[in-house]
C-alpha cells in the first residue's frame, strides 16, 4: 500500500508540473490557481488575417512555442503574466511587421481571459471561468465570432432543441453545458458548415469558436481546451448518491505491524511402530590350532628289497 501511494502521488506531481503555467510560462490550456499577484490569458484570432502571427507582451516576442505562428480563426497557448498594464501586439510570424493594431489592457490580479481579436481587428475580452465537472463529464461554452451568424445555435449529436441556441454576435452562452464523455458531433442547424466531430476529455472544461470563413463563406467550427481538472475515482454505476469532486490530497501512510499472541494447542502425539533395521555382523574368524600327527616308525627295506611301512590306525 506505502508502495501504491508514493506511485500515485509521484505522479500526480509530474501531471501538474507538466500543465500548471510558471510565471510568464505558456501552457496549451489553463490550470490551477494563479498567484496573488498574476493573470493569465489567451489570445483567439477571430480575424481573418493573411499570415500565420506571433504574440508579442510588451515589444517582446514571447518565447513559448504555443504563442507562436497562431493560425488566423484559431487561439493560443496561454501565458501567467504578473497584473497590471501590458501591450499586446501581433506580428506577422518571423517579422516584426505588426498584423493587427496593439491592445494595451490592465489585467487584474487573479483574472484569467480570452483576448480576441474581431474580423473588424478591433478587440474584446472574455473571462474564463470553467469550474471542474462532474465525474465522467466535460463542459464547454458557446463563443460566437462570426457577424455573418447572428445570432447562432449549436446542436450536440444532433439534438433538438438545440444544446446553445441563439447566441449573438460577440457573446458567449450564458453558462457551462455539460458533455457527457466521448466523441459528440457538432453541428450549426440550417447551415453548411462542416460537422465537428471532437472527443471530450474527463474533467475538460472547453471553448467552443464560431468564426467566420471568408474563403468558405460559411462559419467555422472550432473546439479548444480551456481547463483541465485532476479528477477524483467516479462514482460506482447503480449508487444513488450525487458524485461531488474533491481533489484529494495522496497521503503516505506506513502500515502499523499489529502483534497477535498465538494461542498454544496441545496436540498429543501418536506412536509410530518402526520396524527395527537388521544389523549385518562380520564373524570374526577363530584360529584352530594343527596338531601335527605323530611320525610312525621309519619303514624298513624287507626281503627282495621291498619296503616295508607301517600306517598306524587311530581307532574313534
Amino acid at each position: 500500500m506505502l508502495k501504491r501511494s508514493f506511485i500515485i502521488t509521484i505522479t500526480t506531481i509530474l501531471i501538474l508540473a507538466v500543465l500548471i503555467p510558471m510565471t510568464n510560462g505558456q501552457a496549451q490550456f489553463s490550470v490551477g490557481p494563479l498567484a496573488s499577484s498574476s493573470a493569465r490569458f489567451r489570445v483567439v484570432v477571430a480575424a481573418n488575417l493573411t499570415t500565420n502571427v506571433d504574440i508579442w507582451l510588451d515589444g517582446v516576442i514571447t518565447a513559448e512555442s504555443g504563442l507562436k505562428s497562431v493560425k488566423p480563426l484559431n487561439d493560443s497557448g496561454f501565458i501567467t503574466i504578473t497584473a497590471g498594464a501590458h501591450t499586446i501586439t501581433l506580428n506577422q510570424t518571423g517579422t516584426t511587421t505588426a498584423a493587427s493594431t496593439p491592445f494595451v489592457f490592465t489585467f487584474s490580479a487573479g483574472t484569467n481571459l480570452s483576448i480576441i481579436l474581431l474580423p473588424d481587428n478591433t478587440w474584446m475580452t472574455i473571462a474564463n471561468t470553467g469550474t471542474a465537472p462532474l465525474p465522467l463529464q466535460a463542459t464547454a461554452r458557446l463563443i460566437n465570432l462570426s457577424p455573418n451568424n447572428n445570432p447562432v445555435s449549436l446542436s450536440v449529436d444532433l439534438t433538438a432543441p438545440p444544446a446553445f441556441t441563439s447566441i449573438a454576435f460577440k457573446s458567449t452562452s450564458a453558462s457551462y453545458l455539460a458533455i457527457p464523455i466521448g466523441i459528440h458531433a457538432l453541428a450549426i442547424p440550417g447551415s453548411t458548415a462542416k460537422v465537428v466531430n471532437h472527443n471530450f476529455l474527463d474533467g475538460h472544461v472547453y471553448s467552443i469558436y464560431v468564426f467566420w470563413e471568408p474563403s468558405a463563406t460559411i462559419p467555422k467550427i472550432l473546439v479548444s481546451a480551456e481547463t483541465s481538472f485532476i479528477k477524483n475515482t467516479p462514482t460506482p454505476t447503480g449508487l444513488a448518491s450525487t458524485p461531488t469532486t474533491v481533489a484529494a490530497t495522496p497521503t503516505m501512510v506506513a502500515a502499523t505491524p499489529t502483534m497477535v499472541a498465538a494461542t498454544p494447542t496441545t496436540v498429543a502425539a501418536t506412536p509410530t511402530a518402526v520396524a527395527a533395521t537388521p544389523t549385518l555382523v562380520a564373524a570374526t574368524p577363530t584360529k584352530v590350532p594343527v596338531t601335527s600327527p605323530t611320525p610312525g616308525p621309519k619303514p624298513t627295506r624287507g626281503p627282495g628289497g621291498s619296503f616295508n611301512i607301517f600306517i598306524p590306525v587311530v581307532e574313534h
